[in-house]
């Protein structure tokens, strides 16, 4: 994958892009005046939001989360996936964003927004990157504050905010420029929205800013069907009357249209096969995706946890059993939901994706499990439960820290090689699938000028028949370089001059 990309709009296509732009901007007309209308609604909630920062209990849930997520977004060195987004589309104009979808990596909303930071702190390359993921963060932890305090009490809301905050996946994407944070911002408030309703299904604010979050959250990554298939089925099991789901197939259809609109010019420019075809997650035979479903299930409650997955297990046990001897049946049907649908999604699907398409059920295991022992958790003193807490958080830290620097070696080896070689006029021959993003990224953000990269021709490299360049750099799997020697090397690739 080349790191750069030089896109053009094709000429013919050029007029119908001007005429989609028309249709979306008569079609959004009404989503538009009635964000207008509900627009006091969403003011006097952020309002909300931020008053808990006035409740010393509250800011102790969050305090520690945010010193974690500031420390690490500044010690750690930026990622692959954060120096491709940086070099293909927030250096780029907004319509790079919006229309080219060369890789999934491509989360187009995040990357809208990193072109407004990237034009406003030229200067600061990373802190441009990542601001706006910690931002989110920080509202994300704000608002499950309110939301959970408003559906269950304070103590609760301060138990899941404060120790879901520092789960392992959680943490990593509350600073990593990825799209991540909005997909579990979008999932919490639609399950906030979705938890009104099951109170009053005649809410129409509730139906409007349900839709709105489901239609940023595909608009932040298409993997977010997934959530929505979840909130939608969550939400028939808490509003199964004729008239909600009348509701419900208008909320869908409003959503689906609205989402396709917008994406029509990443259709137009890169093609709807760029959406749907991911070329890093194929679609397998289902019989494989069976055999493989186990492993993944519990590979993945561990990189979202942290921790072994059978403490997760345990966690999901003792919540079912609660919910059941207590005939909380909504809890019940929302818990096998939540089990049940990954599988049936993926085979559906018929693919094995990343762990971290399912980031967010770190949030919903925390949750859960603490309104099954909510009856506990009350009958303790405020002051021992933010003790406890605190407690916990540092465990939480503690496990982060001795995780992440190998989860980020590459990076960390890929940036520590870029700080030996990044000089003016040098000339570079590469040979590897990452290497090339993180240099990139380091020459042009050091502000480094007339140097050349020429991409080996071949999939395996020997230096020894190589002399034109001031650098070979090559992934060792691929090194058949006999007779010289690396002037640097570690487990990852070899460098020679």
């Amino acid at each position: 994958m080349k790191p750069i990309i030089k896109p053009s709009i094709p000429k013919n296509k050029f007029h119908l892009t001007q005429i989609i732009a028309s249709i979306l901007d008569v079609f959004t007309n009404k989503i538009v005046s009635d964000f207008l209308f509900y627009f006091k609604d969403l003011k006097s909630s952020l309002l909300k939001c931020l008053m808990v920062l006035n409740k010393k209990h509250y800011l102790l849930a969050i305090l520690l989360p945010l010193f974690t997520i500031i420390f690490y977004s500044l010690s750690l060195p930026v990622s692959f996936d954060e120096a491709w987004t940086y070099l293909n589309f927030s250096t780029k104009d907004f319509f790079v964003s919006l229309s080219y979808y060369p890789a999934p990596n491509n989360h187009i909303l995040h990357s809208l927004i990193t072109n407004f930071t990237t034009f406003i702190l030229p200067s600061f390359p990373l802190l441009s990157l990542r601001l706006p993921t910690i931002i989110i963060s920080i509202l994300t932890s704000l608002f499950l504050l309110y939301s959970i305090t408003k559906h269950h009490s304070k103590k609760v809301s301060i138990i899941i905010t404060g120790v879901s905050s520092l789960l392992f996946m959680n943490i990593y994407y509350s600073y990593m420029s990825r799209g991540y944070a909005l997909v579990l911002m979008f999932f919490i408030l639609s399950l906030h929205f979705t938890l009104n309703l099951h109170k009053n299904t005649s809410s129409n604010r509730d139906w409007y800013w349900l839709t709105i979050c489901s239609i940023l959250g595909f608009f932040t990554m298409p993997s977010y069907l997934y959530a929505f298939v979840i909130i939608n089925t969550i939400l028939l099991a808490a509003t199964c009357t004729k008239s909600a789901i009348l509701r419900q197939l208008k909320f869908t259809f409003i959503t689906i249209i609205v989402v396709f609109i917008l994406y029509l010019p990443t259709i137009i420019v890169s093609g709807l096969d760029s959406l749907i075809s991911n070329k890093f997650v194929t679609p397998i035979p289902r019989e494989d995706v069976l055999s493989r479903l186990p492993q993944f299930l519990f590979e993945s409650l561990e990189s979202i946890m942290g921790f072994n997955s059978y403490i997760s297990l345990i966690l999901i046990l003792i919540s079912f059993v609660v919910f059941i001897k207590n005939k909380q049946w909504f809890h019940t049907k929302t818990l096998i939901i939540l089990i049940t649908l990954p599988p049936l999604l993926l085979l559906a699907h018929s693919v094995i994706p990343f762990s971290r398409t399912f980031n967010y059920y770190g949030f919903l295991i925390i949750l859960l499990f603490s309104i099954s022992i909510r009856s506990i958790i009350e009958k303790v003193k405020l002051s021992v439960t933010i003790i406890a807490l605190i407690f916990i958080q540092f465990l939480l830290i503690f496990n982060f820290n001795a995780r992440i620097y190998k989860y980020e070696k590459y990076s960390i080896l890929a940036n520590e090689l870029n700080s030996k070689i990044a000089h003016k006029g040098s000339s570079y021959l590469v040979n590897s699938g990452l290497i090339d993003a993180y240099l990139l990224y380091y020459l042009k953000t050091e502000n480094v000028t007339n140097y050349n990269i020429e991409y080996s021709p071949t999939s395996r490299l020997n230096a020894d028949t190589i002399n034109k360049s001031n650098y070979i750099l090559t992934d060792r799997n691929v090194d058949d370089t006999k007779m010289k020697k690396p002037i640097y090397s570690n487990e990852f690739f070899n460098l020679y001059d």
